[in-house]
């Protein structure tokens, strides 16, 4: 089951749209590597593999992403 999330959310964030894309990508690696991310792009196996190994981030991150998506 969290595989499928994980998948749907990985996707999800890299369908979206520069700048937001960037946006988010920086702020999942950041928060996965304790802010010592090395500032280039991760890639979508590392943002699937950050998710899918912290359920809590995996949940912040929907929420986040929900947020942003929600019609204002």
């Amino acid at each position: 089951m969290i595989e499928g999330r994980v998948a749907s959310l990985t996707e999800a964030l890299f369908a979206l749209e520069e700048p937001w894309q960037g946006q988010f990508l920086t702020l999942v690696a950041n928060l996965s590597t304790n802010w010592r991310w090395n500032e280039r792009r991760p890639e979508q196996r590392d943002v699937a593999a950050w998710l899918k190994a912290d359920p809590d981030l995996c949940r912040e991150v929907t929420s986040l992403l929900d947020a942003w998506q929600r019609p204002r």
